[in-house]
This record gives structure tokens, sequence and C-alpha cells, in this order.
């Protein structure tokens, strides 16, 4: 990743310098995203695993020699803080305005509290929502899961477990809101539209947990449709694959399933047809919440069930079309 100034220019005014810079930082969004999910747990949904490397992650992060001095949350590097040396110290994020016109007098007192930008201060709202998000996934299977005695979460209700989860969920949210609203500030137009297709994603994960469907299927549309720009656009080929991918394996199931809820609660919502899929008769299948075995339709209740089910129509669907464009 790098960091590029444009459009520098000054003007020396008596004592003053006025500065206007452009700041593009570029991050490979889903790049980043999917080398960490598959290599810290999520291959086999082990949540605890990727929260617990998020964790690490946010550590180094944090402690790059470069960006240490804004970015720890110790008293060390905290002024004005008298406290224990590695006690944690809450921050305010004071970014610099790109291409505005900024004083800088000789004396830089006033503008000690404005920290200077990096690409580590994106990842660190990135790597923050993905830990976050990994927590309450992590809660969320607690549910299910006859917990051991000795484990944290042992006397905890499923209610208060949920509502946990929800907290979590929440936060991962408003961090990848404040990833994608700086990456529009500070980063260049394919960072941007990553940062937008990512944000989609978590509001859509948020709204799919507390049952608003009209709204998840918004935002899982709108992500589904960046990603889709994003592949068209893209040179590597690899990179354009892993664009196609997610929106096809991992954003539609979650929209099928969507449209399905929102559908059955009464919402006037138009379905699509799968690509490949013959039309003519009437087929249930799991984008309709339902499978036939041995002429016998079996209605699928479990939510996680259904994901996998619309998963699964959507490989098949594009195996057949694979299949009838080498015939």
């Amino acid at each position: 990743s790098t960091v590029r100034a444009a459009g520098l220019s000054t003007i020396a005014t008596h004592q003053d310098l006025i500065i206007k810079m452009k700041i593009n930082i570029k991050i490979a969004v889903h790049s980043c995203i999917e080398g960490m999910q598959s290599g810290h747990g999520l291959r086999h949904d082990d949540y605890k695993q990727y929260h617990e490397y998020c964790t690490r992650r946010l550590s180094r992060i944090r402690h790059n020699r470069e960006v240490r001095k804004d970015l720890v949350h110790s008293a060390t590097y905290v002024s004005g803080e008298k406290t224990r040396r590695h006690a944690y110290c809450s921050r305010d994020l004071v970014l610099p305005e790109p291409e505005q016109e900024q004083l800088h007098e000789q004396d830089e007192d006033e503008d000690s509290n404005q920290i200077q930008m990096h690409e580590n201060v994106l990842l660190v709202l990135l790597v923050d929502a993905e830990r976050a998000w990994a927590h309450s996934s992590e809660l969320k299977a607690l549910l299910h899961d006859q917990l051991p005695k000795n484990h944290e979460k042992s006397k905890a209700t499923p209610g208060s477990i949920r509502q946990h989860a929800l907290r979590r969920l929440r936060r991962a949210k408003k961090l990848a809101i404040r990833f994608e609203e700086l990456c529009i500030q500070y980063s260049d137009e394919t960072t941007q539209e990553e940062a937008k297709a990512y944000a989609s994603w978590m509001r859509g994960n948020f709204a799919l947990e507390v049952s608003d469907w009209e709204t998840a299927c918004a935002e899982f549309q709108e992500s589904i449709s960046l990603c889709r720009k994003l592949a068209q656009i893209e040179d590597d080929l690899e990179i354009s694959d892993l664009f196609t991918g997610r929106a096809n394996n991992v954003l539609k199931p979650l929209l099928k399933y969507c449209q399905y809820e929102w559908k059955e609660a009464g919402g006037d919502v138009v379905i699509e047809s799968e690509e490949g899929e013959k039309g003519g008769g009437e087929k249930e299948s799991a984008g309709s919440g339902s499978v036939t075995y041995r002429s016998q339709s079996i209605v699928v209740e479990n939510k996680s069930l259904k994901v996998l089910l619309l998963k699964a129509e959507g490989l098949l669907a594009n195996t057949h079309a694979n299949a009838n464009a080498n015939a």
C-alpha cells in the first residue's frame, strides 16, 4: 500500500504557509479481509480464532513506528493522562482536512492534536470492524453450543448473549461506516468503491440480525452491484474473480434469504430467477424455503441451512451455465 500526495501548492503570506494537499491512500480491502479470514480460522468457522487474530493484528498496526504516538491507547503516548503506564486511555481521532487550505504558523503547538494521515489509520478501522463482527459471530455460535462450566458465558442467559452479539455487530457496522467515510476523503477511487461495498455488507448483516428485511435486501443488493462493478474494471484476473466470487457465493445467498423472509412478511419484493434456470413450470427450491425429496416438499426452517442451500443452488446454476457455454 502506498500514500501519494498530489496537487501540492504553497503560497507564502507574511509568516504563514498555506498548504493545499490531496491524500490518495490505496488499500485492497477485499483482498485484505479475504487473506485474513481464510488464513485464520474462518475456513472452518472458527470465529474465536479469527477474533483473537484481529486483536493481535490491531496491536501491530497501532504500534507502527510512524503512527504509534497517534494510535496507541496507552498513557505513554497520551498527553495529560496520569495513570498506570499500560492502562487503556481513550483517544480522539483528529484528522487533517483533505483538499482544504490549512494554515500552518511557525508555532506548531496549535496543531499538536492533529494526527498525520497514514494508511494504518484506515486499517485500524477495518480490522477493528472485522474483530467486532467476528466476536458477534462467535457469540451467536454459543447459543447453539453446550458450554462447559468453566466458560465465561456459562451462567449467561441466551437473551443476554444475543444482546451482547447485537452490540458487537452494531459496533462493527459503526466502524465500517466510519471506514467508508474516511476512505471517501483520503483514498483513491477503487478503494472508495471497495469501502462502500464492505460497509453495505456490514449494514446488511446488522439489518438481517434485527429482521429488517427491506434494508438488508437494499444493502446486500448495493454490495453485489459494487462488487460486480469492481470485477469488470479490475485488470488482474485473480482479483476480478475474487469480486465475482464474493458477489455470487457470499452476498447473493444472503440476498435471496432476505428476499424470501421479506416476501413471507408480506413485503413487495421481486425475486429474480437464477441464470440457466429453466422456466415454464413451478419449481420449489432452496430459494423458496423448501426442498423436494422423493416427491415430497420439505420446508427448511433453519436459517443457516437455508443460506447453505442457497449457496449450493447458486454454485449448481453456475456449473450448468459454464457447461452449456463450453458445449
